[in-house]
């Protein structure tokens, strides 16, 4: 059975090419184009990953972050944050559980794969 991978990333081409990248390495995606639906969606399928985009029009990545950090069927899922602005993101101490990544966009194919790989 191939890993479950959750894209939340209101951009829709970005999450179309995160689809067909990873489709191609044989995950099986899901992408939500909001911080909200991406929540909802989270704790019904419990994916191996989730691909997380920082800066969103209603629920940014770190209120998506904060709300998966309060809630213990979901928090201990890894995640990886895809942001044009790695920099300004400032992770708080106080999220004890789940693996939590930083990579940049735009992303190198090879770097984004091995992340994936290391992270489900």
């Amino acid at each position: 059975m191939s890993k479950k991978i959750l894209v939340i990333d209101d951009n829709e081409a970005m999450s179309m090419l995160m689809d067909y990248i990873l489709r191609f390495e044989g995950y099986d995606v899901t992408c939500k184009l909001s911080g909200k639906e991406g929540l909802e969606s989270m704790r019904i399928l419990l994916p191996d990953l989730i691909i997380l985009d920082w800066l969103m029009p209603d629920y940014s990545g770190e209120t998506v972050l904060e709300e998966k950090h309060n809630d213990i069927t979901i928090c201990e899922i890894p995640t990886i944050i895809l942001t044009g602005m790695a920099e300004t993101i400032t992770l708080d101490s106080n999220y004890p559980c789940g693996h939590i990544q930083i990579i940049e966009k735009p992303f190198d194919h090879d770097s984004f794969i091995s992340l994936i790989k290391e992270s489900v």
